[in-house]
């Protein structure tokens, strides 16, 4: 028997201008999607976490991480045998993924919430 998706109950909304609403809706218009629809799979994509960029991102890193210890070696005329290489390698593709994890991390830090008292204050 096939099993029913878990019943969404919960409403989340958010006041845009007419432009960002305009622009909402021509992009989940090109996208097959209603505007809610699209809201939902931007926010928790978001929530998740961008799997693309951290993969990217790693890739990225641990090459700098090779061409740097290269470059280091080179100009230390340091023989580079394959052996070492493999180490190089082997080494970056270990940290990739956490070096990637930890710098995705601090460009997403959560904003401080800000009280309703303070918001009062500020318009003051």
């Amino acid at each position: 028997m096939l099993q029913k998706p878990p019943l969404r109950s919960k409403s989340i909304t958010a006041k845009v201008t007419e432009a960002e609403h305009r622009q909402l809706q021509d992009f989940a218009l090109d996208h097959g999607r209603t505007v809610s629809e699209l809201a939902r799979e931007l926010l928790l994509h978001r929530l998740q976490g961008d799997h693309e960029a951290q993969t990217l991102l790693s890739e990225v890193l641990a090459l700098r991480s090779i061409l740097l210890n290269v470059a280091f070696a080179l100009s230390r005329s340091e023989p580079l045998s394959s052996e070492r290489m493999r180490e190089l390698t082997t080494r970056a593709d270990a940290d990739k993924l956490n070096k990637a994890k930890e710098r995705l991390a601090i460009t997403t830090q959560p904003r401080p919430a800000i009280s309703a008292q303070a918001t009062k204050k500020e318009k003051l």
